[in-house]
């Protein structure tokens, strides 16, 4: 079975002069809404990123001690606006990926086993293209909340240089919370995503699963028993919104179970009892 949790994460991309294949590639979808990062800090969570001040945000869920493939998808501009009004810039070049300093002042590192890279390599960026910047690697750092934060310098035609941070809450398009989360490996995990629902959830045969999301697309329901096997598998079609997919567990016996709900850069983890 394949454990890796891929949830959308921040993106500039370019051909990396060190290798034919780039490092991670935009994501088309996101290209075509127009200037921004995505996907799009989660703008009901407000600063500070805590988990108590964003109890429901949109959260980028990693396991313990397996791969992570985390990709955030930029569109950059020929002008941007730090709050003091609009200016035409040459190029935007990310300088660190960490985790937002509760104290104020630099990012703390990233959990310990992860890292960024850019395509191109030097992560900078001209104006008017599109790009990528991935998360890549392993942790067993602990289980809980870190706020990722992504620090960056605006270069104009003048010279001057500008730092800026994303989230921002000086840019209403990249203001809000990106929150990652750290949690045990599916075999032993439980309730892990409040963002789905399962209904009836104990269930006999039969049962929906609700959820939103940002985009439509193509996924797949797996379901999986207590020791994190595959025992069930289904390709589905979601839509932008709502979505009630249904399932048939009718050939499955009693049990725990989980269901997870692969919708291409977000993953839906719970589960799932079936009582006959």
């Amino acid at each position: 079975m394949k454990k890796l949790f891929t949830i959308a994460v921040f993106a500039l991309c370019g051909v990396s002069s060190f290798a034919q294949t780039p490092i991670c590639v935009a994501d088309t979808a996101y290209v075509s809404q127009g200037v921004g990062v995505y996907p799009k800090p989660d703008s009901t969570c407000a600063a500070p990123c805590t988990a108590v001040s964003c109890p429901r945000t949109n959260l980028m869920q990693i396991e313990r001690s397996m791969p992570v493939s985390m990709v955030f998808t930029a569109v950059v501009p020929n002008t941007i606006d730090p709050g003091t009004g609009p200016i035409a810039i040459t190029k935007i070049g990310i300088s660190n990926v960490g985790i937002i300093n509760p104290a104020g002042g630099a990012s703390l590192p990233l959990p310990m086993g992860l890292s960024y890279q850019c395509s191109p390599s030097s992560c900078e960026f001209p104006a008017n293209t599109n790009g990528c910047v991935v998360l890549l690697g392993t942790t067993n750092d602990p289980v809980g909340f870190y706020p990722l934060e992504v620090s960056a310098t605006v270069y104009n035609s003048f010279g001057l240089t500008i730092p800026i941070n994303f989230p921002n809450t000086l840019i209403p398009s990249a203001a809000g919370c990106y929150m990652l989360q750290i949690i045990e490996p599916v075999t032993i995990r439980e309730n892990i995503s409040s963002y789905i629902s399962c209904k009836p959830n104990p269930t006999s045969s039969l049962a929906t699963l609700g959820f939103n999301h940002h985009a439509s697309g193509s996924g797949t329901i797996t379901i999986l028993n207590v020791n994190g096997q595959e025992v069930s598998n289904q390709k589905v079609e979601y839509k932008q919104g709502n979505n009630e997919l249904g399932i048939d567990l009718s050939a499955l016996t009693n049990g725990v179970y989980f269901y997870k709900v692969n919708c291409g850069d977000v993953t839906f983890v719970n589960k799932l009892i079936i009582n006959k």
